[in-house]
């Protein structure tokens, strides 16, 4: 089923995006919000690179039934840089050559693509925070848990500064250039900060569903929440020991 109304969220890796999607879920409204383009779990593939490339109308049918609800609205992540990194631009160009879009480039293919498109940025202000989380799941390969829902092959992480480091500088670019890509394509996406979506969860989805032009009843029922946060005592010292071992580098140079 093709949907009516489309909307990415677009954004970096640890910025919240799982918490975003469970809020949006939540409503009921909004779809099923997911990282449609770049992971199935069930399969353990890149869906876009393994089938879009092959068959696009069997991915687009895909595509479709993974994010889109029974209201005809459809939601899906994009990061700027993924599990490979640096990947949006070949994704487009990818969807570029899919017979659905008639020739057409770059955001216009993506319009085509994805009816009545709307842009939702999700970003998080303390990067480090950020970068830290980042560095941590890649060692645990927990990148997010669910109550009810025991966490499988899980490692023991270990504090690492380089790893923080590139982390940190992924962070920092990704923000610059999903911040280029909405210059350069004349959009305005609503913007969501990850701090905020933490302390305001559902009044930032009923934000999400204004802008989206969604109709809801003022007593709306959310679904109850599962997601666990996943931060610790453990990020707290991560921060504490890159900030001192950070602020000695600086010292010395």
């Amino acid at each position: 089923m093709k949907p009516d109304l489309c909307y990415l969220i677009c954004t970096t890796q640890r910025s919240g995006t799982h918490l975003l999607n469970e809020a949006l879920r939540n409503t009921g409204l909004a779809g099923t919000p997911g990282e449609w383009f770049e992971w199935d779990n069930e399969t353990e593939r890149n869906p876009i690179m393994d089938l879009g490339q092959s068959h696009p109308d069997e991915f687009l049918q895909y595509l479709y039934e993974k994010g889109t609800g029974p209201n005809g609205v459809f939601g899906c992540n994009i990061m700027w840089s993924g599990r490979n990194h640096n990947l949006l631009t070949k994704y487009i160009n990818i969807l570029e050559g899919f017979p659905v879009c008639e020739n057409r480039k770059g955001i216009e293919a993506l319009r085509k693509i994805f009816p009545n498109l709307h842009f939702i940025y999700l970003i998080r202000k303390n990067k480090l925070q950020q970068a830290v989380s980042h560095s941590k799941v890649l060692q645990t390969k927990v990148f997010h848990q669910w109550k009810g829902k025991k966490a499988d092959n899980f490692k023991e992480p270990k504090y690492d500064y380089y790893s923080i480091r590139t982390m940190l500088e992924h962070a920092i670019n990704g923000d610059k250039s999903w911040a280029k890509f909405f210059n350069e394509n004349e959009i305005k996406p609503f913007r969501i900060v990850y701090e905020d979506l933490a302390e305001s969860f559902e009044e930032t989805a009923l934000g999400v569903l204004d802008f989206l032009g969604i109709d809801y009843p003022a007593d709306l029922s959310f679904a109850q929440r599962i997601l666990i946060k996943q931060a610790n005592h453990i990020n707290d010292e991560w921060v504490q020991r890159f900030l001192a071992q950070s602020s000695k580098e600086n010292t010395n140079s």
